[in-house]
């Protein structure tokens, strides 16, 4: 990692907030509509990180279901009314942010798959302020690209080698990797990695401390 972090960039699901639970309500619900067999939060967590369409998919390979717009539609209408009472932010995170940003650097973003309006109103449901929100509406800017990342780099005219970006899953290191950025894994989210990254945090309340360390 390098010296000195001039940028800190997040991932929302599983990063910044637990939306586990509103994600698996709202499929449960839709399959229900649809009289297929629900699926579990296992399986719902394992579909999580690589936006909408994605999560979609995989349930629909995993009922048997062929209409891709019907699954989609019902789903977003069913989270539409569940979702901001069902996606906390894990303990500590607000003053985590506030650390980061008094003692490190006041350039935060959150880069997520999730559609912007969406992650919008979770941030500020929850009292999460960051400077810059990119989401997932643009196919260009959806991780595992890292375009996304450049794109934050660029609103805040810094370098992705200064910049560091914490994530729950491959496609967030991956973009982190293709952004030549830095990256830190949130081990605590839905995502599993098949090597061990050079930085992990096991809770959120430990990224100020494992900041502030690299600025040594």
């Amino acid at each position: 990692m390098q010296n000195k972090i001039k940028g800190c960039f997040f991932d929302l699901d599983g990063t910044l907030v637990d939306s586990l639970p509103g994600i698996h309500k709202a499929v449960v619900v839709s399959l229900e509509n649809l009289d297929k067999q629900p699926c579990s939060l296992k399986e719902t967590k394992s579909f999580i990180g690589n936006g909408v369409d994605f999560l979609i998919k995989k349930i629909m390979d995993l009922r048997m279901i062929t209409e891709f717009e019907t699954l989609r539609s019902l789903f977003l209408n069913n989270y539409k009314k569940i979702y901001l009472n069902n996606s906390p932010k894990y303990f500590g995170c607000r003053d985590v942010l506030s650390k980061i940003r008094e003692s490190v650097t006041p350039n935060l973003a959150c880069i997520t798959n999730k559609p912007y309006e969406y992650a919008r109103k979770i941030l500020d449901n929850e009292g999460l302020e960051l400077e810059y929100l990119i989401g997932g509406d643009d196919p260009k800017l959806r991780k595992p690209s890292g375009s996304g990342i450049i794109k934050a780099c660029e609103y805040f005219n810094l370098e992705p080698t200064s910049c560091v970006y914490i994530g729950d899953s491959l496609v967030d290191f991956q973009a982190s990797k293709a952004a030549g950025s830095n990256f830190i894994f949130a081990s605590y989210g839905y995502g599993n990695l098949d090597f061990i990254p050079n930085v992990s945090i096991h809770s959120i309340s430990e990224l100020s401390s494992k900041l502030k360390l690299s600025l040594l």
